[in-house]
């Protein structure tokens, strides 16, 4: 890819889902239980999940590369965390990524509040010193 290419738009939204478990025998586990990936999961049933994908800026090519599970929407603390993991890990790959998407949820808004997006600043700066748009 090209350094143009390699320019993306983070593109996180969350979903309900049918609540149902089961067992996986091939892992010896019971699966349909709230998941973080390795932050943390919880005996909750789940009912939701969470979807991170990139997404060319100027190339045509789109990625789905995370998913978690939760019990009622993703607590606001968490996803803050799941969204600084997957700009952390873009960019360890090559990606660059210039911009955040998701829609207007209450988890959303605070994070956006948390990192100091508002009317007037639409950008964040996390560890890397990157500037991003969050729309």
């Amino acid at each position: 890819m090209t350094p143009d290419e390699k320019l993306c738009t983070l593109v996180f939204d969350e979903m309900s889902i049918k609540e149902a478990g089961c067992y996986d025998p091939k892992h010896d586990v019971m699966r349909g239980f709230e998941d973080y990936a390795h932050l943390c999961s919880s005996r909750y049933i789940d009912n939701h999940a969470c979807v991170f994908m990139a997404r060319g800026l100027t190339a045509n090519w789109k990625q789905p590369f995370g998913f978690v599970f939760s019990s009622g929407t993703v607590k606001d603390v968490l996803l803050k965390q799941l969204l600084l993991i997957a700009i952390t890990e873009l960019e360890q790959i090559g990606l660059c990524v210039k911009a955040v998407i998701c829609d207007q949820g209450s988890s959303n808004m605070a994070i956006k509040k948390s990192l100091g997006v508002s009317s007037a600043t639409s950008y964040f700066m996390p560890q890397r010193q990157t500037v991003f748009r969050y729309l």
